[in-house]
């Protein structure tokens, strides 16, 4: 296994742009255009769009962050934060273990700050619905010619000893659907406890993993 050595200085931007160096073979398209160089390369980090350079950053520095549900936005959010901080270690092996081991333990925070804030700080509310009828027809239809020798009908009675043509029909029908709303309020409290624990997450992070000194 290879073990990536750092200066004691490198900054996360260095890092990258090592990364990038070792993956020369990659960043090619089919083409032969290069989609990074040294002058576009921090505005590309901080977009984190192209879909080869999150892959390679993610089999690289943030190979640890596969639980994270948001997982594209909280590495963006991850580089914007500290692309130009200096590492407190010397391979980047160590700050990815670091980093990994962060992220195991406190992922149902990162991931609640991620995934409920639509919810919480939009207050978002929704409702569902479930409808279910059932209707049943019946009908039944009765002909008949009267006999020759009988001119006169009771009508006052319903039943018939015969008849020339009976028919009968008969239906079930059952619906059921649902129905699905949400309604949104703006919670500028929710807003403020939200950020509060993605910033506390961020300090952990920058204690951790980022030298101190400046």
């Amino acid at each position: 296994m290879e073990v990536i050595t750092v200066k004691t200085t490198s900054r996360l931007y260095d890092i990258i742009y090592g990364e990038l160096e070792r993956h020369r073979a990659e960043i090619y398209r089919s083409n032969n255009q290069i989609i990074f160089n040294q002058n576009n390369l921090m505005r590309k980090t901080l977009e984190y769009k192209d879909p080869y350079f999150i892959k390679m950053l993610q089999e690289t520095l943030f190979y640890g962050t596969s639980n994270i549900n948001q997982r594209e936005r909280s590495e963006r959010e991850f580089l914007q934060r500290f692309i130009n901080r200096v590492i407190k270690y010397q391979t980047v092996d160590l700050f990815s273990v670091y980093l990994a081991t962060f992220v195991s333990e406190y992922q149902e925070f990162i991931n609640y700050c991620y995934d409920k804030y639509d919810m919480l700080v939009l207050g978002q509310v929704e409702t569902v619905n479930n409808n279910n009828s059932t209707s049943t027809n019946k009908s039944n239809s009765i002909y008949s010619n009267l006999p020759q020798n009988q001119l006169n009908m009771n009508l006052d009675i319903d039943t018939l000893d015969y008849a020339d043509d009976n028919t009968i029909s008969k239906s079930r029908a059952t619906n059921s659907g649902t129905d699905k709303s949400t309604s949104s309020a703006y919670d500028i409290e929710a807003l403020n406890k939200i950020s509060a624990l993605k910033e506390q997450i961020f300090k952990d992070i920058d204690n951790l993993l980022f030298s101190q000194l400046f």
